[in-house]
């Protein structure tokens, strides 16, 4: 019998090819097809009600498949892009194992690197296949420590919709869900940016991609090598996204407030871009608008305008006022550190987040924004009374006006004190922004120019007794700082971020000023200034807290704390020199006092060489281990210049701990 006139045998077939999914008939026949009618089945023997009453042959042919629907342009194009990120992964794969040292390739000729399992005992322990070829981070900058042709491929990468750094073998999705955990449990050392407990790892990749990127390299900081890659991999996707998308978006705002406020992971004085990074941040919050109420806040109507601000805010709008906060608070002190204006002031609008914030009560460490703000606003209201952010080109000075200004600002800080929870004081960053204002309110003291002859005495801030009291309240509570800073421990040293550091160098440059003499009073005893400063002594406590910090610090993990030992080192080298010299030009080499963060750097290397030039003929004997019969590590002999330069070239650089020597004052202490 033919198959298309045996319609039984047809419905059967077309049940069993459905099943089958390999042929499918059409779900009208043909004659229904051609009358355009509806085909309804009657139950006899798999035919139609029409053709039963027409008595008409029914017959199904077989459905063709629909066209599938051409791709867009996009799609396509995504789709190539995905793929040629694939192919450059491979090509720089290979060429990363082409370009390998001969100990290395002999080692493993002809494999392939394996990706390791992550181990389950912590953060600490990135196990991804690195190039041994990289370099440690240089505090230098120098090219020749971060070399870009031999950073660590890994094998295996994920070639997934996202393009981020698991995608691309860096960090295992283990990894990655251990870096947000770790730090969720570190919201209370920087409490603007926060990741809800409910957010997954697939969230924060879907709806926060550069955040996540700026939370795994913050969390790698236990594998400097990884780190080392993750923080150019956020630089290039910060560039892309920002130079070359036009992007602007609150995730990528708290990508970089995450980034400078732990940018002492990858401080480099010639590559350092703080400045440029706070003020970038500055400008996307106020395009993104998050610096001013909603629109529906702008009303004239002060009832609704009471009735808005009290009301509960979403979600949304809480992230997007505790980012702004930070924005404020970051660029604010970086600002302040580094004596550069800033585009950001205090407004209202800010005390009316920290309020939101704290009524909301989303998470616990909402309740310090208040106290930070607080502070960070006085800072401010102190460099606009004194002007300290005009590089040191300070008005002439009415002594009754900053009378008054310093008796206020002593007020508020006192009211500070008397009236911050018990629970605040436990942040050490709070604490140690506290007590570093303290000294920024009285620096004006160090501040004065020897006025004419013409001028009255009467009315000189640079012969008044005030000066003089503000001088010794500024050196005292100087020295109070250092030793509050000396007692925090090991896991308090930890939560410090870049704000932190800042505050350190600046009241250490505070103190140099005093030790050398820089603010040049006619009434105190330079002797007797120079040894209550006792700055060497602070100088080496300093040194060996940073070298105890080194001695438990993990193999392989970020060295920033051996930048700071060399910075209180060189420090102490520069300030021996400058008291020492005996010429006429004396301490007019290095002008007046410079408290901004990055000049020390350039101002210690440029005065260290000159002196080396002045004292080159002599060949006397300069001590640097501050003190005669100190066991310190010193030169015997002032070489030349390029003597010098090489020493000072490798103040950064990652010395050997075990052959590291410390004039601790009672003897050498051997690491």
């Amino acid at each position: 019998m033919d198959f298309m006139s045996d319609p039984a045998r047809n419905m059967s077939d077309e049940a069993s090819t459905a099943i089958s999914g390999k042929r499918r008939l059409r779900r009208s026949c043909e004659s229904c097809r051609n009358s355009k009618g509806k085909c309804v089945p009657s139950g006899l023997n798999g035919r139609c009600e029409r053709c039963v009453k027409e008595g008409q042959q029914c017959t199904f042919l077989e459905a063709k498949p629909r066209p599938k629907r051409a791709k867009n342009s996009r799609t396509r194009v995504a789709e190539m892009e995905e793929r040629l990120d694939g192919l450059m992964a491979l090509l720089a794969s290979k060429q990363a194992r082409e370009e390998a040292s001969p100990s290395e390739t002999s080692s493993a000729p002809s494999q392939p690197p394996i990706a390791v399992p992550p181990p389950e005992t912590g953060l600490q322990a990135f196990t991804h296949p690195i190039s041994s070829s990289v370099s440690l981070v240089s505090f230098s900058g120098s090219e020749d420590f971060r070399p870009q042709q031999s950073l660590p491929v890994f094998a295996f990468p994920n070639f997934d919709q996202f393009n981020d750094a698991i995608s691309k073998g860096l960090v295992s999705i283990t990894q990655a869900e251990k870096s947000v955990r770790y730090f969720q449990s570190r919201a209370s050392h920087f409490p603007f940016i926060l990741v809800p407990p409910k957010w997954t790892l697939d969230s924060l990749r879907r709806e926060r991609p550069f955040l996540l990127l700026s939370i795994l390299s913050f969390a790698a900081h236990h594998n400097e090598k990884l780190q080392l890659r993750l923080e150019l991999e956020l630089r290039e996707s910060l560039s892309k996204k920002v130079i070359v998308h036009c992007e602007k978006s609150l995730d990528l705002l708290q990508g970089v407030l995450l980034y400078l406020a732990w940018y002492q992971f990858y401080f480099e004085p010639d590559r350092e871009q703080m400045y440029q990074l706070s003020q970038m941040a500055v400008a996307m919050a106020i395009d993104l608008g998050i610096n001013k109420p909603a629109q529906d806040c702008l009303s004239t109507d002060v009832k609704f305008l009471k009735a808005r601000l009290f009301l509960p805010k979403s979600p949304e709008e809480l992230e997007a006022q505790r980012t702004f906060l930070g924005v404020y608070f970051l660029t604010t002190a970086i600002c302040q550190g580094l004596r550069k204006p800033n585009s950001l002031e205090y407004s209202e609008y800010m005390e009316s987040c920290a309020e939101s914030l704290v009524r909301a009560a989303v998470a616990e460490t909402d309740n310090l924004l208040p106290y930070y703000i607080r502070l960070q606003r006085l800072a401010e209201e102190i460099d606009h009374a004194f002007d300290y952010s005009q590089n040191l080109k300070l008005p002439q000075l009415e002594v009754i006006r900053v009378e008054i200004l310093l008796k206020s600002f002593e007020q508020q800080l006192n009211q500070f004190e008397l009236t911050f929870p018990a629970h605040v004081w436990n942040s050490p960053s709070i604490t140690m922004k506290y007590y570093s204002l303290r000294i920024y309110v009285n620096e004006i003291g160090l501040h004065a120019a020897k006025p004419s002859e013409l001028e009255p005495l009467s009315t000189s801030w640079y012969y008044s007794t005030a000066r003089n009291e503000i001088l010794i309240r500024c050196l005292r509570n100087t020295k109070e700082y250092i030793d509050r800073y000396l007692l925090l421990t090991p896991a308090d040293l930890a939560s410090l971020n870049l704000t932190d550091y800042i505050s350190l160098v600046y009241v250490v440059l505070v103190l140099g000023a005093f030790s050398t003499g820089a603010y040049d009073s006619q009434i105190l005893n330079s002797a007797d200034m120079k040894a209550t400063v006792n700055l060497d002594y602070y100088l080496d406590a300093l040194s060996a807290q940073a070298l105890q910090l080194l001695a438990v610090s993990e193999p392989g993990s970020n060295n920033f704390v051996s930048h700071i030992y060399h910075l209180f080192q060189q420090s102490k080298i520069w300030y021996s020199q400058i008291v020492r010299d005996p010429t006429p030009v004396g301490l007019s080499i290095t002008g007046k006092p410079t408290f901004s963060f990055m000049e020390i750097i350039p101002r210690i290397m440029v005065r260290c060489v000159d002196f080396s030039v002045t004292f080159a003929s002599a060949k006397s004997d300069v001590s640097l281990g501050g003190g005669e019969g100190g066991g310190g590590s010193g030169l015997s002999e002032v070489g030349s210049d390029e003597q010098w330069s090489e020493m000072l070239s490798s103040w950064a650089a990652n010395q050997d701990l075990s052959n590291m020597v410390l004039d601790t004052g009672m003897g050498e202490c051997k690491i």
